[in-house]
């Protein structure tokens, strides 16, 4: 009793100080527990969810299905890894896990601006390190946007390669072609006989093709609204038209059915 009284008085007694060093240390034991936690269960799902790898682990992977996506900046979004972009969006949405290999100025073919390379790659040369990381039940490629400007005899053996190599490593997986269009609802020179021709190849592989200028997406709208200063990369209400209008191509073409099994990803 004597040693609880004591107790007591000195816990009335503490100075100011005294508290917030209390204070600091019980959040720096909780920090530092809810930290070591954190990077256990990435171990144990074998990836890092560190910004430079571009990972966001939303959920644990046996308890949900998985969406990976592959693309450039508008893929990975302004911050270079995804928070905010549409495939976030589209995986909150639909209650996906959301793994993003997406790197800036990058294409099928294009292997970044010249003031980044060395530090960012073209698509093919990323497929492996994803290939070993990351599962999927969907897989969407979004990608081409920087390779416009090459002709289609260079370009389209580029993508087929690729997504034949994407097809292979996740055979089972729902796989997306998105058409690279930026945020207009003109359409590129040459963009009917591209369409057309991934169409052709995309039935080979198993695969839906998503164009957003045959959809509609960017009809009916203020532009200027759906992009940073630059006029091409979608902020955050871009971001989320985008989301909508693809989660809306999605459901038409029967690869989602809202409220459906296996986060409503239709086999």
């Amino acid at each position: 009793m004597a040693e609880s009284n004591t107790l007591s008085y000195r816990l009335r007694n503490r100075s100011p100080l005294e508290y917030v060093a209390v204070v600091l240390v019980l959040t720096l034991v909780v920090c530092g527990t809810v930290l070591a936690l954190r990077q256990s269960a990435a171990a144990e799902n074998g990836r890092s969810t560190t910004p430079s790898e571009q990972v966001i682990a939303r959920i644990p992977p046996d308890t949900a299905p998985t969406a990976l996506w592959f693309g450039d900046s508008f893929t990975a979004g302004i911050n270079g890894i995804g928070l905010g972009a549409y495939p976030r969006i589209v995986c909150v949405r639909m209650g996906w896990e959301c793994n993003v290999d997406a790197q800036g100025s990058t294409g099928f073919l294009n292997d970044g601006a010249p003031e980044y390379q060395g530090t960012t790659t073209r698509l093919a040369n990323r497929l492996p390190t994803s290939i070993a990381r990351y599962r999927a039940d969907i897989v969407f490629v979004d990608g081409g946007r920087n390779d416009l400007h090459m002709s289609p005899a260079e370009l389209f053996p580029a993508i087929a390669s690729y997504v034949d190599a994407v097809r292979k490593a996740w055979p089972n997986a729902r796989l997306v072609l998105i058409v690279p269009t930026y945020v207009t609802p003109v359409p590129y020179e040459g963009h009917d006989g591209f369409v057309a021709a991934l169409d052709e190849y995309a039935a080979t592989v198993d695969a839906t093709v998503i164009d957003p200028v045959a959809d509609r997406w960017y009809d009916d709208v203020d532009l200027k609204s759906l992009t940073f200063e630059d006029g091409v990369h979608p902020n955050a209400v871009g971001n989320a038209l985008i989301a909508q209008k693809l989660l809306a191509s999605l459901a038409v073409r029967g690869v989602i059915r809202d409220g459906g099994p296996n986060g409503g990803i239709v086999r």
